[in-house]
């Protein structure tokens, strides 16, 4: 007899069947009430369950700061407190804050190589979305260009039309605000810049501009948006946040666009930043608290460490101030759970 009919009639589940008997397991640590946090002075304190879900609350609030329970985890940490990701799941699923997850749609992997610089300003990506204003009933521009190292949003604008003077503009801003400070040209760096095949992307003296400033502007394939994918996902993100309201005026979505960049650059979280904002990475990048390292199987790949726990990292990048109380009650705790775990 087929083992799935007699565990059937036996009314046996396979986990009964295949289970072995013997001692039962130690229960797990109980959840606690209260969380550690490092306050304004450097002391480390303890403050209450519900203190933490008003942070969450809080940051939720904002479509551009909607983060799921690992996100959220750093950015709880970034205000100093000493929790986990477990805890922050256990808590957000208490109180039903985790968001639905995505089902991800059957697709086919592009073969060409994916960008991915070790870097700032090595790779740099430009492109343009489209967003209604019902006082002229058409479509305004936003054009953007982002570092696809940092992610930080290096320059934008909105219009209702974007012509080839207006890229070049553009990028004369670009380079007299991050490429000059930066000197590539002093270092020999070489700067490559993607887009799409837009038409004024692809304009004779656009290209021409590019090349006597050094640029090696590339284009990706047709229908092949993943080779521009971080900018692409930028997109994403900045439609979420458009899609909240509509904008009566081409001023209304302006002012709304400013809000979104600066809440993109200085707060919103990037998990492949190691959860940090694009301007405080740029921080800690030029203070040598990041580390690059190629990857270990995949040729042309980098992983990024931070050299520092999160909670010694303030929001705008800054390094927090640790009283020496604190670090001892921390090397103390370090010490009880290495030893739990021996």
């Amino acid at each position: 007899m087929k083992l799935e009919l007699t565990l059937e009639l036996c009314k046996l589940t396979k986990y009964e069947y295949y289970k072995k008997l013997g001692k039962r397991k130690k229960a797990g640590r109980k959840p606690t009430c209260v969380t550690s946090k490092v306050n304004e002075h450097g002391d480390l304190v303890e403050v209450t369950e519900q203190t933490v879900i008003d942070v969450i609350i809080n940051t939720l609030l904002l479509p551009e700061t909607s983060y799921g329970y690992r996100v959220m985890t750093a950015a709880l940490q970034h205000e100093g407190f000493l929790i986990n990701h477990k805890k922050v799941y256990r808590l957000m699923y208490k109180y039903q804050l985790l968001a639905d997850r995505h089902k991800k749609a059957a697709k086919n992997y592009v073969k060409y190589r994916r960008v991915n610089p070790k870097r700032p300003l090595e790779v740099l990506e430009m492109d343009i979305k489209f967003q209604w204003v019902i006082e002229h009933q058409c479509y305004a521009f936003i054009l953007t260009v982002i570092d696809c190292f940092t992610r930080k949003v290096l320059y934008w604008t909105v219009a209702y039309s974007i012509k080839q003077a207006q890229i070049k503009e553009a990028w004369e801003q670009i380079i007299l605000q991050e490429l000059q400070p930066a000197g590539l040209l002093e270092k020999e760096l070489t700067l490559e810049l993607r887009n799409d095949n837009d038409t004024r992307f692809a304009a004779k003296q656009v290209q021409e501009y590019f090349a006597e400033n050094y640029i090696n502007q590339v284009f990706t394939h047709p229908y092949t948006p993943q080779e521009n994918g971080h900018v692409e996902s930028f997109h994403a993100i900045l439609g979420r946040s458009l899609e909240m309201k509509e904008y009566n005026t081409l001023k209304d979505l302006q002012k709304q666009l400013e809000h979104f960049y600066q809440t993109y650059n200085n707060v919103r979280l990037h998990g492949s930043l190691k959860h940090l904002n694009p301007n405080a990475f740029i921080r800690l990048w030029e203070q040598e608290m990041i580390l690059v390292k190629p990857h270990k199987k995949i040729k042309h790949k980098y992983n990024i460490q931070l050299r520092i726990p999160h909670y010694k990292i303030k929001p705008n990048g800054e390094l927090r101030i640790i009283s020496e109380e604190t670090k001892m009650l921390l090397a103390q705790s370090n010490r009880r759970i290495n030893t739990l775990n021996s």
